[in-house]
């Protein structure tokens, strides 16, 4: 078993550097005399080569207290959770008012009972 060598700032140059020119990862590994995998390893899992948060399409974390409707949502499903039988809880089923056959029936009850927008009839 090879013993873990570290990157030093020269091989780091001379894989990035070879990658640019367009050689693959096994190239660059072969090259370095390193197991293969180790460059794309280095380039793709560890925190010396990640972008920043918020370059490319991530962003910064969210943090920040819970709302109040959050809270009382959690609130509800806890309780719609208790409501379950056992044969629900081991097949998996959700829980009473959050399957998707309930959200479709909300859905139409809406539409049948709150006041059209805009005058539509």
């Amino acid at each position: 078993m090879r013993q873990k060598r570290l990157w030093t700032p020269n091989e780091i140059a001379r894989a990035t550097a070879m990658l640019a020119a367009g050689q693959g990862y096994h190239d660059v590994d072969r090259a370095l005399d390193r197991y293969i995998g180790a460059t794309w390893q280095k380039f793709n899992h560890t925190e010396h080569h990640k972008k920043p948060l918020g370059a490319g399409n991530r962003s910064e974390p969210k943090c920040g207290r819970a709302s109040f409707e959050q809270l009382a949502d959690r609130d509800r499903r806890n309780v719609a959770l208790d409501l379950r039988t056992q044969t629900q809880e081991f097949c998996g089923d959700p829980a009473p008012g959050y399957s998707e056959l309930d959200r479709q029936n909300e859905a139409r009850a809406r539409a049948i009972f709150l006041p059209r927008q805009n005058g539509d009839r």
